[in-house]
């Protein structure tokens, strides 16, 4: 059976193949750099790695039926461990390099240990200080790997003591590809995310999953279309509702955005309109740039620390007024 953790990496083949060949040599660095955009599949990459690694299996590495590979997947190995900022922090601090190398002074539960920094660019000057010492010295059946979105903000004397392996965006045949295999039943949805993807297979999964998200917006543009019929006062109780949940507003002002850009695309292009037909069918090519204009503002504010409930009651109200054509200006 093929193994999620290489099926999950549809794109990297060259990625793949290195790290293969590596696992093949039982030759691995002390230390690894994978960097690239958010949700590119780093983590998976190095899950992959780390397990390979570990395997204790005969066959072909990873096994899966090993005691080794048994134990990674239940997140109880003795000789992997995953560093990253706290719970409510956004830096990785000292105190967990340093407790990440006082288990390297033990014997390996087989032949190595492998550590995972995730989003090392999070590390302070401190912790990555202590950790150059141990970068400068390794230990014998050491392994670390580091993931990063900004490898620039790493010290250059850790860059230069890990291999560095790239991790790219996916193209957009390899995302529909990455679609087709793993959201066959979802599909109309997932392509329909596609292009705010941008090639990040792990942003399109998120968002699938998040279906709080779609379930709003389509609870605020029913609302809109009800509040052109006459009846606006409903845009307040979906203010106080959004409200409820501050970390709503961000990507729920993503998705209504997009859907309004989106429209206003076909709109230009001449093409009919696949969702929401009733609601668009009220807005003008101009009404469709205002309102989507009120949105861009609307993700600027959210920057600051602006009041939920006021704010999206202004947005609706003012992309309400844009509709019934009482004051665009």
């Amino acid at each position: 059976m093929e193994r999620i953790e290489r099926t999950g990496m549809i794109g990297q083949e060259k990625l793949l193949s290195y790290l293969e060949m590596t696992i093949a040599e039982d030759r691995p660095s002390h230390a690894y750099l994978l960097y690239g955009p958010k949700g590119c599949g780093k983590k998976t990459a190095a899950r992959y790695f780390a397990k390979a690694l570990l395997c204790t299996g005969s066959e072909e590495k990873p096994c899966g039926r090993c005691r080794s590979c048994t134990l990674f997947e239940s997140g109880s190995h003795p000789g992997w461990a995953v560093i990253a900022a706290k719970e409510g922090e956004s830096a990785i601090r000292i105190g967990a390099i340093r407790e990440m190398i006082a288990t390297m002074v033990y014997k390996p539960f087989g032949d190595r240990h492998v550590h995972l920094i995730e989003e090392g660019h999070t590390m302070t000057v401190e912790a990555q200080n202590a950790l150059l010492k141990t970068l400068e010295e390794p230990g014998r059946g050491q392994v670390i790997l580091i993931t990063s979105e900004r490898p620039d903000a790493l010290l250059a004397t850790i860059r230069s003591r890990c291999q560095i392996l790239n991790v790219p965006h996916l193209t957009d045949e390899q995302m529909g590809q990455f679609v087709q295999k793993y959201f066959p039943e979802d599909l109309q949805r997932a392509r329909a995310l596609l292009q705010r993807a941008k090639g990040s297979p792990g942003w399109l999964v998120e968002n699938l999953k998040d279906t709080a998200v779609l379930e709003m917006s389509n609870r605020i543009l029913e609302g809109l279309l009800t509040a052109f019929k006459g009846k606006p006062s409903v845009l307040f109780a979906l203010g106080e509702a959004i409200a409820k949940d501050k970390e709503l507003s961000e990507p729920l002002t993503d998705e209504l955005l997009y859907f309004f850009l989106n429209a206003l695309r076909r709109h230009y292009r001449g093409e009919s309109q696949p969702h929401q037909q009733d609601l668009l069918a009220i807005l003008s090519r101009r009404q469709l740039q205002l309102i989507s204009e009120t949105l861009f503002e609307l993700k600027n504010c959210l920057t600051y620390n602006m009041n939920q409930r006021l704010g999206w009651e202004a947005t609706l109200m003012r992309i309400y007024a844009i509709g019934a054509n009482i004051d665009v200006k």
